[in-house]
């Protein structure tokens, strides 16, 4: 899994039994497929840039007070940083389908 949030790196929310999208209102945790098995294409961009033809799995906001959104994963070791311009920025994700996705779209703003 990885985590999306702030920049500041706000408390992630708690990984349950259920598999998905979790939000706890300021970071996201999202499963992707596991590293020793496969790769999981990440494609990042703004929502006029993508081009997703179903309705999108996650469609929310989080607070990004610092002007950046960072990617990191389950040790919240920084993946990426993707500037932002306001202090509540959307977030919308599609997936392939798959439990562990190996393809991933990320919508921000």
């Amino acid at each position: 899994q990885f985590f999306i949030s702030d920049a500041s790196l706000p408390e992630n929310p708690v990984q349950g039994e259920t598999i998905g999208i979790i939000s706890n209102g300021v970071c996201l945790s999202v499963p992707c497929a596991y590293w020793d098995e496969t790769e999981t294409t990440l494609i990042i961009g703004r929502p006029e840039e993508i081009s997703e033809p179903a309705k999108p799995l996650f469609d929310g906001t989080i607070p990004t007070h610092s002007g950046a959104i960072v990617f990191s994963d389950s040790e919240l070791a920084e993946l990426l940083s993707y500037p932002v311009s306001d202090a509540v920025t959307r977030i919308q994700i599609w997936t392939d389908g798959l439990k562990f996705p190996e393809r991933m779209v990320v919508a921000i703003g």
